[in-house]
């Protein structure tokens, strides 16, 4: 899977010049790209910022394994114009509706977490992705940095990644910590109420916050 996102990213970026790098949890390697191994938790925001401290290209592509990239990718995100940008999955029924590009502060529909484009003067001035989440709302946190200084993220239509099934968590032993857990975090971190509307959320937070409370615990 990383190998096909490898391929498919770099064959599709219409001759221009990549410095692609690869975080790698276990003892795996790629070809055409360089591939840090990074075992121990799982951070996806330390490993955006830890790849981005790798390069000094004016600009950073942030990507996860389980993608498929369209011939003509870069060139479209490269011709929005735009300091953050992202394209769009035409398989998701977030954004197969979209048929001009557009700005937005909605995740996974103006902002596709799983592969964004940012200028790096951009992320110095949110001072990096913010590693206090370490999967979910990853991206919503990367959503608030850019409304804090007013830089809005772009979908681009012409522009087309296919976002396939994720297997991050298949081998993680803390996955309520990093779904779940991560939604309360995010929230306590940024004043949201995301997932108040859903009864796994809630049901999380009755048997974990709740019972932390109750033992005196913050």
């Amino acid at each position: 899977m990383t190998q096909r996102a490898i391929d498919t990213c770099l064959d599709g970026a219409g001759g221009h010049d990549l410095n692609a790098v690869v975080l790698e949890q276990t003892t795996a390697t790629y070809s055409r790209v360089r591939t840090i191994h990074a075992p121990g938790e799982f951070n996806f925001n330390a490993f955006a910022n830890r790849g981005a401290r790798m390069g000094s290209a004016p600009w950073l592509l942030i990507a996860t394994n389980d993608l498929v990239f369209e011939r003509g990718w870069l060139d479209a995100l490269l011709a929005a114009g735009h300091p953050v940008v992202s394209p769009i999955d035409p398989d998701s029924s977030t954004q197969n509706d979209i048929t001009t590009d557009q700005g937005g502060w909605l995740k996974s529909r103006h902002f596709s977490g799983w592969c964004f484009m940012m200028r790096r003067s951009v992320w110095r001035a949110i001072g990096g992705f913010d590693e206090r989440l370490r999967f979910w709302c990853s991206d919503d946190a990367t959503v608030e940095q850019l409304r804090a200084i007013g830089v809005q993220p772009v979908v681009v239509v012409a522009s087309r990644v296919h976002h396939r099934v994720s297997a991050t968590l298949r081998d993680e032993p803390d996955q309520d910590e990093l779904t779940w857990g991560q939604v309360y975090l995010f929230n306590q971190l940024y004043g949201q109420r995301l997932g108040e509307d859903n009864e796994r959320y809630l049901s999380w937070k009755r048997r974990n916050v709740e019972e932390v409370s109750a033992d005196g615990g913050s």
